[in-house]
């Protein structure tokens, strides 16, 4: 299956996002920040369900290691789990960064991939097993933000609207700032060789629908 979280305003404290599938608006997603914080509280309605992103861990011993800007899940009111940037050591001198969410006793793993004037292509993993996509393009108009996210079935599709939102707000959100009609690029090129095997170009096929 395939979505969209699409930006439809950005304000000084405050985002919105469409969530769109084939064409129909299924849900949306809101944040709100506050002077003199990066973070945000983050809210997101998709078909019957509630989900917020708060930042900080409530309830929960979180086992991520080296966690940088945890947020805690909670589904229609009741905590869930956590969501966070964490690291691994890949040889004596090398590491990657990426995305873990800890739910349910299951662990997902998001990693950013970025190919350039392609844009970032960042695939989610269970175990070895690729769950779902999140293609972001580099370039960026008027400070509003589009996610397209394919996954493999509905869990996996709010796992990847989970994770879009964690994304924005850790690397997009510009609290306090003012929109400007703009045109800018983010180009990024990932060369590390372990994050370049998790990215499987025919994914996308087997799920697009």
């Amino acid at each position: 299956m395939y979505l969209e979280l699409v930006q439809r305003s950005k304000e000084l404290f405050t985002a919105d996002f469409d969530i769109v599938e084939k064409n129909s608006t299924v849900g949306s997603l809101n944040l709100k920040g506050k002077l003199g914080s990066l973070d945000a509280n983050i809210s997101i309605q998709y078909r019957d369900d509630e989900m917020t992103l708060t930042p900080g861990v409530h309830d929960f011993e979180i086992i991520a290691k080296k966690p940088f800007r945890p947020y805690t899940i909670a589904f229609n009111g009741t905590n869930k789990g956590v969501i966070s940037q964490t690291e691994i050591k890949t040889g004596m001198f090398s590491k990657i960064e990426f995305h873990q969410i800890e739910i349910g006793g299951t662990i997902y793993e998001m990693y950013p991939i970025g190919f350039g004037n392609d844009g970032a292509k960042n695939p989610i993993y269970v175990g070895n097993d690729q769950r779902g996509l999140i293609e972001k393009d580099c370039e960026v108009i008027n400070d509003l933000h589009n996610y397209k996210i394919t996954c493999v079935d509905e869990l996996s599709a709010i796992t990847g609207l989970l994770f879009a939102a964690y994304m924005y707000v850790n690397a997009a959100f510009k609290p306090g700032v003012a929109v400007t009609k703009s045109v800018h690029k983010v180009i990024s090129k990932t060369t590390n060789k372990t994050l370049l095997q998790k990215y499987d170009p025919s994914f996308k096929g087997k799920y697009l629908k």
